[in-house]
């Protein structure tokens, strides 16, 4: 599970675009260290944590649309 100094991914074509510096966990019930292998189906599972640009938010818009109003109101009484 994660140990310094291991190779996580192996040699598999399948994973050898994964970084060698991922973390990941698992639960392998025949014992096989091996996370690409399928097991026994007991809801095994794998969680890859990657890092993800920023994302612009929503409240900048909500500003311009409150100035809008704030100036059609504004506008409608003079």
């Amino acid at each position: 599970a994660n140990v310094p100094g291991t190779t996580p991914w192996g040699g598999n074509t399948f994973t050898s675009s994964i970084d060698s510096a991922a973390r990941w966990v698992w639960h392998s019930s025949n014992g096989d260290l091996d996370p690409t292998k399928p097991g026994f189906n007991h809801d095994e599972w794998l969680v890859f944590r990657i890092q993800v640009g920023a994302v612009p938010e929503p409240s900048s818009l909500g500003l311009l649309g409150g100035a809008a109003c704030l100036l059609a109101l504004r506008r409608r009484r003079v």
